[in-house]
This record gives structure tokens, C-alpha cells and sequence, in this order.
């Protein structure tokens, strides 16, 4: 059985606007009492073998897709909003989905330090 992924906040502070759990995440939006902006937050535990990298991008982009799909159903622009992704990555900081979360995309011919030769992405994200 896998540990889950949980929150934990302030009440007082912040209102749990949205919520989802996923397999390897969950995802929240949260909406900050004194400023009324929305906070996403997405906590994880990537998958753990090392040569599973694309596997790790995969619910990556999963769970970024999802937040994406809460923002504009609300009409909101990704750059408005906040985001802290955080958990267990099962990476190093030179890591595929380090890279992604870092610069916002996945270039076709990158490739994970743990797995050279492993084809992460079909084109770039």
C-alpha cells in the first residue's frame, strides 16, 4: 500500500478551493483569506525506480495539466496564479521533471541523467 499525499494549513489563512487526488499527487487550489488570491499547491510522490524517469514526467505533466484545466475554469491565466509543487520527486536537481517544473517545458532531446537513454517526451512540453 502507498503512503498518500496530504495537506496540511491554516484554516484561518487559507480556504480549500478546489481539490483532487491523483494516483501520485494530490492538487489544490487554495484561496488566501487576506489577499483573496488563489494558491495552487500540488504535493507528490513521483515513482521511485531509477529508471522510471518518464514514468515521473509523466504524472508531472499530469498533475500540471490538471491545475491548468482548474485555472481556466475559472478563467484565470497560469501567470496570475501561484504554485508550490512539491514532495518526494525521486530525482536529483539535474532531473527531467526538475527541469520541467524549473523552466515551464521539456525539450524532445533531453534526457535524464539516471536514464540517457530513455525517450521522456514524443515533442517537447
Amino acid at each position: 500500500d502507498l503512503a498518500k499525499c496530504a495537506f496540511f494549513y491554516r484554516a484561518s489563512r487559507l480556504e480549500l478551493v478546489w481539490s483532487e487526488s491523483r494516483s501520485r499527487a494530490v492538487l489544490a487550489a487554495f484561496r488566501h483569506a487576506s489577499s483573496g488570491r488563489l494558491l495552487y499547491a500540488a504535493s507528490c510522490h513521483l515513482e521511485g525506480a531509477p529508471g522510471e524517469a518518464a514514468a515521473r514526467v509523466s504524472q508531472t505533466r499530469s498533475a500540471l495539466e490538471r491545475i491548468a484545466l482548474d485555472q481556466r475554469r475559472r478563467g484565470l491565466a497560469p501567470e496570475d496564479c501561484c504554485l508550490v509543487f512539491a514532495g518526494d520527486f525521486n530525482s536529483l536537481g539535474d532531473s527531467a521533471v526538475c527541469q520541467l517544473l524549473r523552466e515551464g517545458r521539456l525539450e524532445q532531446s533531453f534526457r535524464d541523467p539516471w536514464a540517457p537513454d530513455v525517450e521522456l517526451v514524443k515533442q517537447a512540453v
